[in-house]
């Protein structure tokens, strides 16, 4: 806050044309800063060129900056509306009553603009590979393929809000006094000191917590919802909102590069391999049921699939053939 009031009173003597070259300079020197900070400064300015309406009710801003001038220099309206320099001695005291007045009407519009002014959309697409982003925040996301995220330009508001369709994982710098959401089509996930992974899509959401704690909420049922804490998981779809723990260490495997299996069960670890690589394995009938009691112990780290596909060969001992978009597992 007392930041933000000696940018206020810098404002208010570069408004009044009373700059000195120092504080000039210092403004200049916030303005150069930011473009949120031209923004708001070219805001602020237009508020008291324009008198908006969103002021109007509280302050007549025109008639008091009128006011104000009269106090500052000495000026006392005729009927018609003009002013007369009436000779008087300046006193701090006057300033100080003026510019008091001034630094209200001043604070109320910077307060609405960063409350409900105009803010710049932005959106990130990670469309040929996966990419990493900064928001304004210093919050991380990790973008899957495929998916994007909208924010605005500024995180000045109550709340830091993203737009996500796709995946993406979070990790996010905590802020108690402006909690950070994420919106999906169908749900909200708020962050309540954590990391976290999201896959928002139209008919299906799921979150899966990796550190800290989050509030996953319906949006079509508000009243519907549930806390995650770190190691557990949560879907959302037509049939409601469900709580399950986290199993597959794997979960992030896109974004950290690594396949680690530990006495997975070959069905599991096939299924990860799925979501890595994007192929589709089956098994020969019958072996299902068997593969499930097979067990893989191995480390893969962004290694090309036919390695993988021949560690997994020797380890179970199974034979693998392409079909069309399908590899099937089978045993001679």
């Amino acid at each position: 806050m007392e930041g933000n009031y000696h940018i206020e009173t810098l404002i208010l003597r570069q408004l009044q044309q009373e700059a000195s070259p120092a504080e000039q300079l210092e403004l200049q020197q916030w303005l150069d800063a930011s473009p949120e900070n031209r923004q708001e400064y070219q805001a602020l300015a237009d508020i008291w060129a324009n008198s908006p309406p969103a002021l109007q009710g509280a302050y007549d801003t025109a008639a008091a900056w009128k006011k104000m001038q009269s106090h500052l220099l000495g000026l006392s309206p005729d009927e018609d509306g003009t002013a007369t320099v009436i000779p008087m001695r300046s006193n701090r005291a006057n300033w100080l009553v003026a510019a008091s007045g001034l630094l209200l009407v001043l604070s109320t519009g910077w307060w609405l603009y960063r409350e409900y002014g105009p803010k710049t959309t932005l959106v990130m697409q990670a469309q040929e590979t996966d990419r990493k982003m900064t928001l304004p925040d210093g919050s991380i996301v990790y973008l899957r393929k495929g998916a994007t995220v909208k924010y605005a330009e500024a995180f000045v508001r109550k709340q830091r809000i993203t737009e996500l369709s796709g995946e993406a994982y979070f990790e996010v710098v905590h802020d108690p006094n402006r909690p950070f959401a994420v919106k999906t089509a169908h749900a909200l996930i708020e962050d309540q000191g954590t990391s976290f992974l999201v896959k928002g899509w139209d008919t299906l959401t799921e979150v899966v917590v990796a550190a800290g704690q989050v509030k996953f909420t319906d949006r079509d049922q508000d009243s519907r919802n549930i806390t995650l804490n770190a190691g557990e998981k949560g879907f959302l779809d037509a049939h409601g909102l469900v709580r399950g723990k986290t199993t597959d260490s794997n979960f992030i495997s896109w974004k950290t590069g690594v396949l680690d299996f530990h006495n997975t069960p070959l069905d599991q670890a096939l299924q990860d391999v799925h979501d890595f690589y994007g192929i589709n394995p089956t098994f020969a009938p019958g072996l299902l049921e068997e593969a499930r009691e097979i067990k893989v112990t191995a480390r893969f780290e962004n290694q090309p699939i036919k390695d993988v596909l021949e560690e997994i060969k020797l380890i179970t001992g199974l034979e693998w053939k392409q079909e069309k978009d399908t590899l099937v597992f089978y045993r001679k």
